[in-house]
Parts: structure tokens; C-alpha cells; sequence
């Protein structure tokens, strides 16, 4: 049995929910008061930081930090065809698109949506290029294939899914026809709407 800390209904413990429904394993939640728990003691013994989300393996009394390794400590412990096997190639490709949305396009888009004043910044146009660049790699791929690691949702989708969802905001992904009939398949499977991670339906 698995408890996971969070603070909202969308923010990225629901990721750990929505992998842990589609794979059928039980797990329990805590809504924080983020007004509240970064100062409380006992949980910053869970997260140094006072963050969500954190994970409690419940049967080994262990807590756990950072949703991408969460993700991938419960992918482990749980072998299903969402990673593929740990030493082959769709493993490979299912870490590459993980590591894809984590490392390269949830930051720029971290980076755009921190802006308070998107009009006049000039930083925005360079930011919205960038972003604009790192999409192109998903389209190509959604191509050839109707999951971003190949024939067969993946973990990779999961992951990819929520950063792609706040980016169907801007009119720029207009120009990548592939991605949003392609973020509507993923956002309608029973898991994913269990979560309640995607509340906007027409995007």
C-alpha cells in the first residue's frame, strides 16, 4: 500500500495516482495546507524542502521525493508493459521520452509561464522559439508512431501529458497538428480521468 502527499488536484502527484490506477495497484492520499506544511517538523522530515509530492511505501516505512523518481521506484517495483523490459530497447526508448519532457521541454515551459508580463517581455518571443523547437522532435515522432515510445502507452505519455496540456494554451501548438488528437487520446483513458489531472476538455 502506497500514500501520497500532495498539495492539488493537479499538480504532479497526479501523475503518481494516474500510474498507479492504470497499473491497478491501491494507494491513499493527503491533501496539504501549502500554507501550513513546509513549516511542519514532522513533515519536513519526509521532504527537506517541505515539497509535495512525497510517496510513503507504507509496507517499508520508507518516504520518498521527486515524482520522476517516484515514478520510476514504483515503475520498478511494479513491472508492466508502461516501461517495457528493464534492459531492452523499448525501456531505452520509453527513459528517453521521459527523461525528454522532464529535462528539456517542462523546464522552458516553466521558464515561459513564470513570466509576468508574456506581451512586453522580450524575453517571451526567444522562450516561445525555443519551446517551439522542442516540440518539433514530439510532432516527428507522433508521426511514426501513435505513442511517443512507440505502439503502446508508455510511461513516457504519462509523464509527457501534463506538460503538454498546459502548452495546448498558447496558439503555437496549432502549428504541430499531431499533438493534440494526440494529448485527447491519452487525457480520455479511464486513469487519466480518475485523476482529475485534465479538467479542460476542449484544447
Amino acid at each position: 500500500m502506497y500514500h501520497i502527499y500532495r498539495m492539488d488536484i493537479q499538480d504532479r502527484g497526479a501523475k503518481i495516482c494516474w500510474f498507479l490506477t492504470e497499473i491497478g495497484v491501491p494507494f491513499s492520499m493527503a491533501f496539504m495546507d501549502h500554507h501550513k506544511f513546509h513549516f511542519d517538523p514532522e513533515f519536513l522530515k519526509k521532504h527537506p524542502l517541505g515539497l509535495v509530492p512525497v510517496l510513503h511505501d507504507v509496507a517499508l516505512d520508507f518516504y520518498m521525493f521527486e515524482s520522476s523518481a517516484i515514478l520510476l521506484y514504483l515503475a520498478k517495483k511494479h513491472p508492466s508493459e508502461m516501461v517495457g523490459n528493464w534492459s531492452g530497447i523499448e525501456f531505452a526508448k520509453v527513459m528517453q521520452w521521459f527523461a525528454y519532457n522532464n529535462c528539456t521541454l517542462e523546464p522552458i515551459y516553466e521558464q515561459y509561464f513564470s513570466l509576468k508580463d508574456k506581451t512586453s517581455d522580450p524575453r517571451a518571443a526567444v522562450i516561445l522559439a525555443s519551446i517551439a523547437n522542442i516540440l518539433a522532435p514530439i510532432e516527428t515522432q507522433l508521426q511514426s508512431t501513435p505513442y511517443i515510445a512507440g505502439q503502446e502507452f508508455s510511461l513516457a505519455d504519462l509523464a509527457l501529458s501534463q506538460t503538454l496540456y498546459w502548452l495546448t494554451r498558447l496558439p503555437l501548438v496549432d502549428n504541430f497538428p499531431m499533438i493534440k488528437p494526440y494529448l485527447r487520446k491519452i487525457t480520455q483513458r479511464p486513469a487519466a480521468i480518475h485523476t482529475g489531472l485534465f479538467p479542460r476538455k476542449n484544447f
